[in-house]
């Protein structure tokens, strides 16, 4: 097993000469989270497919009912944009979205 700094030192390697900070940051993260998946798996930290599907489909659904229900509040109670009238400092009339 590589030490951190051996990884980082092999990561770097494998780099363009030309890459930028947010590139090394950004491969560093993604390591990262292949490490972090990887543990999860010898661990049991895992989903099934079904599991998964059934977990989207509650999520696809919430989503679809928050939706509707936010249409319905906003048609009931007109919460839309409307233009009103505001006075400025100098007291002239003027447009204002709201």
């Amino acid at each position: 097993m590589q030490t951190v700094k051996q990884e980082v030192s092999d990561l770097l390697s494998r780099l363009p000469d030309d890459c930028t900070l947010e590139d090394v940051q950004y491969h560093l993260y993604v390591l990262q989270k292949i490490e972090r998946g990887l543990k999860d798996v010898e661990e049991g930290q895992v989903y099934t497919q079904e599991e998964v599907e059934k977990k989207m489909s509650n999520w696809i659904s919430y989503l679809e009912n928050r939706d509707s229900f936010l249409k319905e509040l906003k048609d009931k109670y007109c919460l839309t944009k409307s233009k009103k009238s505001a006075r400025t400092s100098d007291n002239r009339a003027q447009t204002v979205n709201t």
